[in-house]
């Protein structure tokens, strides 16, 4: 009985901490904003990138957790952390895209959709064999968008005017 209400109270924890974290992350980073609007224009090449991305990824960690050695399975999990970590930035543009078509306040969008996502991500069957993997394909792929620049970096003009202010 113990173990299953840590385990309800550990979902009920991430069900309250998910779409606080995709709020911040939306609000803060404009990586996120890029990934919003790179997930309108383009979903479906957010979701094959980002599925590309898992796949290759999905081998060396697989091998990584087999391996008896500890510093190895350690890297697995770091390098997990970090993809995981960083599809976050995509999570909270498709989040915001969510809520911001579900017409709440601007304030609230993010949050709304995170939990809008939480919940169809937890529905039996169609949640966690089409809506996670979709959203989280989504998600890595719309924030490599974010995260590269698209186009090339201006360059830097060859002589810089310096003007001061001597009060002339």
């Amino acid at each position: 009985m113990a173990n299953a209400l840590v385990f309800f109270g550990l979902l009920a924890i991430v069900g309250v901490c998910f779409p606080a974290l995709l709020q911040v992350v939306g609000v803060t980073l404009p990586a996120a904003r890029r990934a919003k609007v790179r997930l309108l224009s383009a979903p479906r090449g957010c979701i094959v990138v980002g599925g590309t991305l898992l796949s290759v990824v999905a081998l060396p960690l697989i091998v990584l957790w087999s391996s008896p050695s500890g510093p190895l399975q350690l890297a697995a999990w770091l390098i997990l952390v970090l993809l995981l970590g960083g599809a976050t930035i995509g999570a909270a543009g498709l989040a915001g895209l969510i809520g911001e078509r579900m017409r709440p306040s601007a304030g609230a969008a993010t949050a709304l959709g995170a939990l809008a996502l939480e919940l169809a991500a937890f529905f039996p069957v169609i949640g966690w064999l089409l809506v996670f993997p979709l959203a989280v394909a989504a998600s890595v792929g719309a924030t490599v968008f974010a995260l590269v620049p698209e186009g090339r970096p201006t360059p830097l003009p060859s002589a810089l005017t310096v003007v001061s202010d001597s009060g002339q």
